[in-house]
């Protein structure tokens, strides 16, 4: 339950959410619904993404994402699972390297683990980010290599 709040406190927590998250099937809910687009930008800030960089991750177009912030829409439900994934993996590198900062950095710097690939760089796809989890894992339990 602890990663669920973490990673709605990434996402931008209840309040930007609209709705209150006690379980895992509230923040399913919440995607399938659609996050709000002030999430995106939560998101962005949180992991010190410029807006292309994310757009890159999350949306089918930057044409798209600036459509839904000047009408104040949704992302759709599959933007929505793409942003949780990005949080979720954030929060879990908050967990490891404990401190905001760091993550950051994490994420943002090539790592030997993934073949000198920056973790954001390969976290478009699902298999992308399931390698940047375990690596994440290893880190955790003092496996460096």
């Amino acid at each position: 339950m602890e990663a669920i709040l973490r990673i709605c406190e990434v996402l931008g927590g209840d309040r930007v959410l609209g709705r209150k998250i006690q379980s895992p099937f509230d923040l399913d809910e919440a995607v399938k619904h659609g996050l709000p687009f002030s999430s995106f930008e939560r998101v962005c800030e949180k992991i010190a993404l410029s807006a292309a960089e994310a757009i890159d991750l999350v949306a089918s177009s930057s044409r798209t994402m600036a459509r839904r912030k000047a009408r104040h829409q949704r992302l759709n439900a599959a933007e929505s699972d793409r942003l949780a994934r990005l949080a979720r993996i954030f929060a879990r590198a908050l967990d490891v390297l404990e401190d905001e900062e760091k993550a950051r950095r994490w994420l943002h710097k090539p790592n030997r683990s993934l073949g000198g690939r920056v973790p954001l760089r390969v976290m478009d796809t699902d298999i992308g980010a399931l390698e940047v989890e375990r690596v994440l894992g290893r880190l955790e339990h003092g496996i460096f290599g």
